[in-house]
């Protein structure tokens, strides 16, 4: 196993003081968090050794996280049970307009005082109740410089939500999109497992919100606080750039990556409305 280990580029990058770093700072701003290592994922037929298509979620971890995923493992609860009603109202206040939140030990936000914002909610986030939640988080390393994958494991958080299928997943790995790639908000070679621990708290907030709002019959996209990129194929082509790094994280360049199934979904969509926007990307 030790020779497997190896092969893996996280099993080269602990000898180094990379490793020591990641640790040191997931120490200081994440202590609840352990270091786990697992096997990939696979389907138990294909374990048990039934035939069977892969599906994305092995071929990512396969090809972009290795045999065995090195990953970190703990709690987020963005809005503690501590928390007046009265802030975490202005957070998501915060979070609708787009403003910096505090992240502190463990995921949980706080506001900053001299924020500058309104605090004056649009009607869709005016919250009828505390916001709670404790989610239980896997953050998995890819290769370099494939962007982090996050997953909440409990509850699990996918496309069957009880209020409807969550805005800003991903969904044919089971993961969270907490950042969008090419702008860049973490790159690999300056960025860690802090700051993309940071970013999905936020996003789980933002989750906390959106389910708040949906049960008292707000859309599924306008439940959701803070602007949004857009991920329908149509729009895609105004967003990247064929040297952009993908949408879909891998850390490849979304020319050689996703843009093909973008441009193959822009045809099915709209067979004969003749040239379709960005029929011209390289993929």
């Amino acid at each position: 196993m030790f020779d497997d280990l190896l092969r893996c580029w996280w099993g080269v990058a602990e000898l180094g003081p990379w490793w020591a770093w990641e640790v040191e700072n997931m120490a200081v701003a994440y202590p609840s968090f352990r270091s786990v290592v697992r096997r990939r994922y696979q389907h138990p037929l294909r374990v048990l050794g039934e035939n069977g298509p892969e599906i994305a979620r092995e071929q990512v971890e396969r090809e972009q996280c290795g045999e065995y995923v090195r990953t970190w493992r703990g709690a987020i609860t963005p809005f503690p049970i501590e928390m007046p009603l009265a802030e975490t109202q202005a957070i998501v206040a915060d979070l609708a307009e787009d403003r910096d939140v505090r992240v502190l030990a463990n995921g949980a936000l706080a506001h900053y005082e001299d924020c500058g914002g309104t605090h004056q909610p649009h009607r869709e986030f005016q919250l009828a109740r505390p916001l709670r939640g404790v989610f239980m988080v896997e953050i998995a390393y890819r290769r370099p410089p494939g962007v982090p994958i996050a997953r909440s494991l409990s509850p699990r958080i996918d496309q069957h939500h009880p209020l409807g299928p969550p805005p800003h997943l991903l969904n044919t790995i089971d993961a969270l999109c907490v950042v969008f790639p090419a702008d860049r908000t973490w790159v690999g070679e300056v960025d860690g497992a802090r700051q993309y621990a940071n970013f999905t708290a936020i996003w789980l907030a933002k989750h906390l919100v959106w389910e708040e709002a949906r049960e008292r019959g707000v859309g599924l996209e306008e439940a959701w606080p803070g602007s949004v990129v857009g991920h329908d194929p149509f729009e895609l082509p105004r967003l990247l750039d064929s040297h952009d790094p993908c949408r879909c994280g891998s850390g490849s360049v979304y020319g050689l990556c996703c843009a093909r199934g973008d441009k193959h979904a822009r045809k099915l969509a709209s067979r004969g409305r003749g040239r379709l926007p960005g029929d011209d990307l390289q993929g």
